[in-house]
C-alpha cells in the first residue's frame, strides 16, 4: 500500500512539473483531475490502513503435565556393632630421598658460544641478556650550524650532479 501511494505522489510530483506552475485553461482540468485522484487514493489507504491492523500472535500457553509422585523409599540400615568397625589408619613418617631436578639439555648454540666469547658477548647484546660492548658510548649528534653546513654541501652536491648529467 505504501508502495501505491509513493507511485501516486511521485505521478503528481512529475505532473506539476512537467505542467508548470502557470494555470492556463489547458493545463487547470488536468490538474485538478490529479489532485483528485491523489485525495482518492490516500483516503482509500487510509481507511484500508485504519481497517485491518495487524495481529497479533495468540501467546503460547504451555500445560503442565503432573507427574505422578513416586512412594518415599525407606532403606533399612544396617547396625554394625563397634567392634567389627576398620580400624583408625596409623600415621608413619616417611624418608624421601632428595632428587635434583634434571638440568636442560645444551643446544649447538650454547656450546658455540661458550667456546667463544665473541659469540657469547654478541648472543648477550641480541637477546638483551648481559653489558654489550657500546654500552659506556653515547650518541654524539650535530649541532644545529653542522647540520645546516652538511644539508648546504648536499644540496651543492646534487646541484652539480645534475648538470654534469644534463651537460652529458
Amino acid at each position: 500500500m505504501k508502495f501505491l501511494l509513493f507511485n501516486v505522489v511521485v505521478a503528481a510530483s512529475l505532473g506539476y512539473l512537467l505542467l508548470g506552475d502557470s494555470r492556463n485553461d489547458t493545463v487547470a482540468p488536468v490538474i485538478a483531475q490529479i489532485e483528485a485522484r491523489v485525495k482518492a487514493v490516500t483516503s482509500n489507504a487510509v481507511d484500508v490502513v485504519k481497517s485491518d491492523p495487524i495481529a497479533q500472535p495468540e501467546p503460547i500457553v504451555e500445560e503442565k503435565i503432573a507427574e505422578p509422585v513416586a512412594p518415599p523409599v525407606v532403606v533399612a540400615q544396617k547396625v554394625v556393632p563397634e567392634a567389627r568397625r576398620a580400624p583408625a589408619p596409623i600415621h608413619q613418617e616417611v624418608s624421601v630421598a632428595r632428587i635434583t631436578p634434571p638440568t636442560v639439555p645444551t643446544t649447538k648454540a650454547d656450546k658455540i658460544a661458550a667456546a667463544d666469547p665473541a659469540v657469547a658477548q654478541r648472543r648477550a647484546e641480541v637477546l638483551g641478556e648481559g653489558p654489550t660492548a657500546d654500552q659506556a658510548e653515547t650518541p654524539q649528534f650535530m649541532t644545529p650550524a653542522e647540520r645546516r653546513k652538511e644539508l648546504a654541501r648536499l644540496a651543492e652536491d646534487m646541484e652539480l650532479r645534475y648538470l654534469e648529467k644534463v651537460g652529458d
